[in-house]
């Protein structure tokens, strides 16, 4: 009982720090109202590694995320970037720790190359709700989208993935690092899948902060150094099969 009190007087004398996060695989994962996911591991490594800040995850969605911000219902986020409609919010811009990038992917069929993307204007598309993509002109909202382009738009990648084994649609976007997580746990699915050469975009990941957070930009670089330097991020990439420039 002694125990169990002093932890519980450390962790309240810890200040807290919420951090936002929506379905986002392989950083947020949702399935069965459970949540897991990079995030979720990163924020226990943070916690371990010092006693000052307790980092609490707090559920949001893709496009409820900015209203989530403008309310504080939390402090941060992870894996963003600020080019993802960000730029009339306050707040502050991590140091890069990941890139990222939007890829095609089509099923594998003879004959076909690279050229079957050269036109991706007449092909029915599945991307993810509330995902920003170029070719889109990063627009996110779904009944324009749904009226002016051949999109499907679902809350999860591996719906897309079943349309697109099921040859209901015929391309799916997608985030490269969740392909290289899904081929790490499915490597035989991988010789089933073309992967186009041409990227839809790429693009850094960050975390933003909220000025005036209880943690400055400048406190929470000083912990993702640690985490670099004792090798932490390079194992946390490895567990969920990442594999960083």
């Amino acid at each position: 009982m002694l125990v169990l009190l002093s932890f519980s007087q450390q962790l309240s004398a810890r200040t807290q720090v919420n951090v936002g996060g929506y379905y986002y695989p392989p950083f947020v994962e949702v399935s069965s109202g459970k949540v897991s996911g990079i995030t979720l591991t990163m924020l226990e490594m943070l916690n371990r590694q010092q006693n000052q800040y307790q980092f609490n995850f707090v559920l949001t969605t893709a496009k409820q995320r900015y209203q989530d911000f403008s309310d504080k219902k939390y402090d941060m986020i992870f894996f963003e970037n600020p080019a993802w409609d960000w730029q009339d919010f306050p707040l502050e811009i991590s140091d890069v720790y990941l890139t990222g990038e939007e890829i095609f992917i089509a099923l594998q069929k003879p004959g076909r190359g690279q050229k079957y993307f050269d036109n991706i204007t007449d092909k029915l598309i599945a991307g993810i709700l509330g995902y920003h993509y170029r070719f889109l002109d990063y627009n996110i909202d779904e009944l324009e989208l749904t009226l002016n382009y051949e999109i499907v738009l679902s809350e999860n990648h591996q719906d897309n993935l079943d349309l697109l084994f099921a040859e209901k649609v015929d391309v799916v976007i997608i985030n490269r690092s969740y392909l290289q997580q899904y081929f790490h746990r499915h490597p035989k699915k991988k010789n089933k899948l073309l992967l186009s050469d041409k990227l839809d975009q790429r693009y850094t990941h960050c975390t933003l902060i909220r000025k005036n957070s209880p943690i400055t930009v400048k406190s929470f670089n000083l912990l993702l150094k640690q985490l670099k330097n004792n090798g932490s991020l390079k194992h946390l990439w490895q567990q969920f099969g990442l594999e960083p420039d």
